[in-house]
Order: C-alpha cells, then structure tokens, then sequence
C-alpha cells in the first residue's frame, strides 16, 4: 500500500532550508512524485549525514565531501521515499548512478573500501533513524508498528543492494585508475630519467613525491633461485628498506621483470653510513639483492641517484667478490666509474696484468697481495694484517708478481692498481 505520510515530511520551522545538491533533473523529477516538502527534507538530513561522517570519518572531509558524501545521501534518500511512497518491492528499487558516482573521488583519493562502506553507512543509519523520528511523532500507534515494518525492510533491502553493486564498482574504478596511474607514474618517471621535459602538468601530484627533497635511489633484483614469490619479496623488502631507513612513503615501481626501482627522501639529508645501517636492520630473503645509489637532492638528484643505483647493480650483479647483499654506491662508485664500459675494462686489465690475469688459485693470491700492498701505501705490515700472513710473506709474493708482470711497481703503481681492483670485482675472464 502507497504512504501517503511520505508527503508529510518536512524540514523543521526554524531549520534553514537546505538546497538540494542533486542535479537538477533528478530533484524535478523527485518534485513531481513528492512535491517540495519531501525533497527538501531529504536535502536537510543529506546535510546532516555528511556533518556526521566527517566527523567519525575525517579522511571523508574536504571540498569533496559533498560528492563522495552528501549527493550520494541524497540521491538513495529520495530514491528510498519513491519507493515508500509507490509501495515498490524492496527487491526491486534500484540504486541510482548517483549514488555510486562519488567512489571515483574515493577511489583516487585513496580511500579504503571499507572506509567508504563505513560512511554510507553512517549516512544510511542516520536517515533511517530520522524517518523512524518522524513517523514517532505523526503516526498513530495502530498504524506505526506495520509502517516501521515496511520502512525497515526496504530500508535494509536497498543497502545491501546498493552495498553489493558499490563495491564492485569500486573495485573495477580502482583497478581501471591504479592501471592508469602506474602508466602515468611511470612515463613521469621515464621523462625525468631521459632528461626531457615532463609530460604531465603537477609530476609531484603523481609520482607522491616531493621531488625537492633529498633522495637515495634503490634497484632491487631477484636472481634465479629468488623463487615464485619473487614478487612480493621485492615489495616487502622495499617496505623494510624504506621504514630501516627513517624515510617517510616511498616511491614503489616495477619496470617489469625481475628488478623493483625505490625511492626513499628526506627533508634533510640523512646520515652518511646509511647503507651500514640497512644491512645491519634489515635480512634480505635469500636470492634478492638492492643497489643503493649516491645520495643527491632535486629532481636532478632523483635522476642521478636512480642511474647511480643502476651502474652499482650492474657492477654487483657481476661482481666475484660479494660480501653484502646490499651493494652501496659509496663503495662501488670508482668501479662503476672504471668499468662503464666492460669490454674496454677487460682490455685495460689484460693489458696490464698479463699473465697475473690467470684464473687459478696461485694467481689469485699473488692478485690480492698486491692489490692490498698498492692501497696500503706499500706498507707490507699493514697487507699482512688484513691476510693474516707475516710482512715477509707479502715482501716474497709481491715480487713474484712484480717478475710474472716483468715491471716495476715503482714505474706506474697507479694503472695495475686500477687494474687489479677491476678484475677484483669483475674477472675479465667472464
């Protein structure tokens, strides 16, 4: 049976009437089913659900409110006083797009679902709750049971409509606008790496990232044995990599692959030894490594600090000697330097060491010896301390690679030092 007494809403006598936010077709339309009363009542309690979940909610606030909120609120109020009002089927009300237009707001402002559901919610217990007040005071009380009855059944019949069909769209608008912006994102991040002008118009907005600040870029890679969740190890490392290092929200990418770029700045420049730390705080998982580039500030530091973190993967990843799974900038940036260009830097070493070049055990040890001897100053003491051999030892083995050499040290230490330390971190017989 039809409620008349949906005609009989009103605002209240000293209420300021509220003027709908719905568009203007659809407030006509609800108009000339219910007249004027009904509609601004239900613009007056639209106006109060939106003031009561911003307040429970106050990710929900700012100039949006009115379309995540308040016009979807009104939108399911006249559509629910329709119904009433032409006894529809509870099954059979519709949820206008109205109401399902403001996820897009939420979905790109980075609102939870459940946070969203919470404030429809909200919004659809304080309507209810307002009817229930109204039709307390106007109805007589053989009529009020069965009228409750009907109001809560189509009440509760239209939320979990409305709930099933907001969530999937949703859930399709997120997946359609995260593809968008990680495309976004990542052109963004191709433009400033290129070096050429940035294709979009607020780059910051996009990428979340304050690109005046100070930046430590990061590569991370999985290797053969990373195993099936490579993927989510990455990430989770990331996240550990960025909380370890007292930065606030990282930039996240994957270029594709088996590697994951990281961003991680600071208002201020973070402590020198940073990469100590992060080995310290933070296991990697086994078959993952990171690549830590020099620390810079701007966006031409978040340039450099992403190219350096590239050269140092590429020196770790081919690296003999590993002694950390993270590989610092700092440490490797003269090898990176030396070995820019690989082919070359085989042809320097050969050059120079000859026959010291041999991949053989002997050799490797007469290779060391010497190169600890040259970064010593030539202080056979202090090459022994770190070989843990006598000064006599490193005296004999440095003149035995001085005659497979057929040079002395003393002409040009400084080119079979460079040499020496190339093919310590990449044997040229690779």
């Amino acid at each position: 049976m039809a409620a008349r007494w949906v005609l009989d809403l009103r605002t209240g006598p000293t209420e300021p009437p509220v003027t709908p936010c719905c568009p203007a077709p659809t407030v006509t339309a609800a108009r000339e089913v219910l007249g004027p009363g009904p509609v601004g009542w239900a613009a007056q309690v639209a106006r109060e659900a939106e003031l009561r979940v911003v307040e429970l909610l106050p990710e929900m606030a700012g100039s949006t409110s009115i379309d995540t909120v308040r016009r979807p609120a009104e939108a399911c109020i006249l559509t629910i006083l329709i119904a009433l009002h032409a006894d529809t089927p509870g099954e059979a009300v519709v949820t206008p797009q109205l109401a399902l237009d403001g996820n897009r707001d939420s979905v790109h402002r980075g609102v939870a679902l459940d946070r969203v559901l919470r404030a429809m919610w909200i919004s659809h217990v304080h309507h209810y709750e307002r009817l229930l007040e109204f039709l307390d005071k106007t109805l007589p009380p053989h009529e009020l049971a069965d009228t409750v009855r009907r109001v809560t059944e189509l009440s509760f019949a239209y939320v979990e409509a409305f709930t099933a069909r907001f969530s999937a769209e949703y859930t399709a608008e997120r997946e359609a606008w995260l593809g968008s912006l990680a495309a976004t994102r990542r052109q963004v991040i191709e433009d400033i790496i290129a070096g050429v002008p940035i294709s979009v118009r607020d780059p910051e907005r996009v990428l979340g990232v304050d690109l005046a600040r100070h930046h430590r870029a990061a590569v991370l890679w999985t290797e053969n044995d990373a195993g099936t969740d490579s993927a989510h190890a990455l990430h989770r490392l990331a996240a550990r990599l960025a909380d370890a290092a007292d930065t606030g929200r990282p930039l996240v990418v994957r270029p594709g692959g088996t590697s994951l770029w990281l961003w991680m700045s600071w208002a201020a420049p973070p402590e020198q030894r940073l990469a100590e730390r992060l080995r310290d705080a933070v296991d990697a998982p086994h078959g993952i490594r990171a690549a830590l580039g020099p620390l810079d500030a701007g966006i031409d530091g978040f340039r450099r600090s992403h190219l350096g973190a590239l050269e140092v993967r590429r020196v770790a990843a081919a690296s003999t000697r590993r002694s950390s799974w993270l590989a610092d900038h700092d440490e490797l940036e003269v090898i990176a330097l030396l070995t820019a260009n690989p082919e070359h830097a085989r042809w320097f070493v050969h050059r120079q060491l000859g026959a010291l070049a041999t991949d053989d055990d002997r050799s490797a040890e007469l290779r060391e010896t010497l190169r600890l001897y040259l970064t010593f100053e030539r202080s056979r003491t202090a090459a022994a301390q770190v070989l843990h051999v006598a000064p006599n030892t490193v005296g004999y083995r440095v003149r035995q690679a001085e005659a497979i050499l057929g040079t002395d040290l003393a002409k040009d230490p400084l080119r079979i030092g460079l040499a020496l330390e190339i093919y310590d971190y990449l044997n040229p017989e690779k």
